[in-house]
């Protein structure tokens, strides 16, 4: 095309003026080339574009770049600005970095864009922000870097939460409870020390101070050690040791201090026990370290301050008698503090006022023997035999001539009467109870009844009917059956399963809860076990959330952008008209080259 237009200039240069866009050289108009351009008629030289201008298209001016656009000595047009840079007025030699935290990844750019949440730009001119690696996080846009979440704060979905109550952060993902034994202070756990505890876990506080009485010999406890019986702590608080009470002296039970034992009691120095009570036969006075035993004819019972005179019918023939014996079958002693005792007359017995008489209408006797009791679960047939109850029937303290049945829902065991184990049944006078079948229990004395609604038993050792778990429905009183798929039950003794909720689903069989479905992904109803894609262009921004449009296009290039006056209809037009002018010029100058031929 200039080839054309610099054959049309030499062939009209014997006459016409060299015109804007060329220079005169030699006789001859020559074209403006690269970066340059001329104003006037025959000019002598071309002039050299100013940087962040470019020539027009026929050289004839310099007009500036565009927005997005630039130039530099080492173009001779206008060019596009670089991802990472962008040009927001018209005419410079160089485009603009974008600075940090923002960024531009289309050439030509009249803006940069700030990075968006989850990413950052550290430097200028990027082209594309970074993501932001967990822990770390960027939850603003615009930023340069990512941070780190604080001392009670991990990370989760590009922002930092804080531990909740209770529990301590142990890496950039995770926050655990404050374990026993440990203090929660100032963000940080640390062990307990000697002398302290803490019981509980998740507990944000400092460790407790263990009690008198109470010791915790090393760092770390999640519990105070009772000092042994007779010991006390080394301090009245925070207490690392245990030390002796001493002969005589045991630990107070209320407040844990060593206190002197009591009359009836005794401790040696150095026992691992308090102050214990002298043992039948014996006593002592206050603060003793050992017991005296008792003489002949006296006793004690526990933790005795002093010896008792055996009562009348009674006597002790040995030193340290802890009771009195009864005198034998048939023999009395009839004043206190006796040794021995001497016998009843046959026929006879010792009656309360320490004398002889007859046998009791509850006991029999024969020949002259002493006075005896019927054999168990045998009642008393006259004053000398006795007769055995029949199966089923039992004789009472209260009527020892009188065989009672046992009531319903008990049955004879020996002599007396034992209740049903859970789960069984007896009528009135049983010997044996009988065991509720599957799918029933005892709901009485001597009834079974079928299991409730929800409920199955399937063991006959089984005392009561069981709820069907979570995960499962009941299907007869027998029977629990698991959830089939996209079906969940999440409560015990559930009598139907319910279908997930739109957008979640349950993949396996006996589920007690469903599971949203993934990023982009859906149900299309209630009670499914897969999820779907969503349709092109949209996904979800939660987990089984509904499907929505993307929010994800390019920036939009607003009118007058630079890539419709090059690349666009303008082009096309500007083309059209260079061609028609040099098509003028070139016959206007062989019309001119003919008419001299002529002459």
């Amino acid at each position: 095309m200039w080839r054309l237009l610099v054959l049309a200039l030499v062939a009209s240069s014997a006459w016409a003026a060299c015109f804007p866009g060329t220079y005169l050289s030699g006789g001859n108009c020559l074209p403006c080339s690269g970066a340059t351009y001329s104003t006037t008629n025959d000019a002598g030289s071309c002039t050299a574009v100013s940087a962040g201008y470019e020539p027009t298209a026929d050289k004839s001016d310099q007009q500036p770049c565009a927005a997005g656009f630039f130039r530099n000595t080492s173009h001779t047009q206008c060019q596009r600005c670089d991802p990472g840079r962008f040009s927001n007025i018209t005419g410079l030699s160089s485009c603009f970095s974008c600075q940090p935290g923002t960024h531009s990844k289309f050439c030509g750019s009249v803006a940069c864009s700030q990075c968006g949440i989850g990413r950052y730009s550290p430097s200028f001119g990027a082209d594309s922000c970074l993501v932001c690696v967990p822990p770390l996080v960027a939850n603003t846009s615009g930023l340069t870097s990512c941070s780190s979440c604080g001392p009670a704060s991990v990370f989760s979905n590009n922002n930092c939460v804080a531990c909740e109550a209770g529990k301590y952060k142990t890496s950039g993902f995770a926050c655990e409870w404050v374990p026993q034994g440990y203090e929660y202070t100032n963000n940080t756990v640390a062990l307990c020390a000697a002398g302290k505890y803490q019981p509980l876990i998740g507990v944000w506080s400092r460790c407790l101070g263990c009690p008198r009485g109470f010791v915790a010999n090393s760092t770390g406890a999640a519990a105070c050690s009772q000092c042994a019986l007779g010991w006390t702590s080394n301090t009245a608080e925070n207490g690392t040791y245990c030390v002796d009470c001493g002969n005589g002296f045991s630990r107070d039970s209320v407040t844990q201090a060593c206190t002197q034992c009591p009359a009836g009691y005794f401790r040696p120095a150095g026992a691992n026990h308090s102050c214990r009570a002298c043992a039948p036969g014996t006593f002592s006075a206050a603060g003793a370290s050992s017991c005296t035993a008792c003489q002949t004819g006296r006793f004690s019972v526990n933790a005795a301050v002093a010896c008792t005179p055996c009562f009348a019918g009674t006597y002790a023939p040995t030193t340290g008698s802890s009771s009195c014996l009864v005198c034998p079958q048939g023999t009395v002693s009839n004043s206190t503090g006796m040794s021995s005792c001497f016998a009843c007359s046959s026929g006879s017995q010792p009656n309360t006022s320490y004398s002889c008489s007859t046998c009791s209408s509850s006991s029999f006797s024969v020949s002259g023997l002493p006075c005896t009791a019927c054999p168990p679960n045998f009642r008393r047939a006259s004053a000398s035999t006795c007769s055995p109850c029949t199966a089923g029937s039992i004789v009472t303290q209260d009527s020892p001539t009188t065989c009672t049945p046992c009531a319903a829902g008990s049955y004879q065991s020996g002599s007396t009467c034992l209740p049903c184990a859970p789960g069984q049944v007896s009528n009135a006078g049983s010997t044996t109870c009988s065991v509720c079948g599957a799918g029933t229990f005892a709901s009485g004395a001597s009834t079974c009844s079928n299991c409730a609604a929800g409920y199955f038993k399937t063991d006959t050792s089984l005392a009561y009917c069981l709820a069907c778990p979570s995960g499962k429905f009941s299907v007869s009183t027998t029977t629990c059956q698991d959830c089939q798929v996209g079906k969940f039950a999440a409560n015990d003794a559930q009598l139907t399963c319910n279908n997930c909720p739109l957008n979640h689903i349950a993949v396996t069989t006996g589920a007690v809860s469903c599971t949203p479905c993934p990023f982009g992904y859906i149900t299309t109803a209630v009670g499914s076990s897969t999820c779907v894609a969503c349709p092109a262009g949209q996904t979800t921004f939660v987990r089984g959330g509904p499907c929505e449009d993307a929010d994800d296009a390019p920036v939009q290039v607003n009118e007058g952008d630079p890539d419709l006056a090059v690349d666009g209809t303008g082009s096309v037009y500007m083309s059209m008209a260079m061609i028609l002018v040099i098509l003028l010029v070139f016959t206007f100058g062989m019309a001119i080259v003919y008419l001299k031929s002529k002459k």
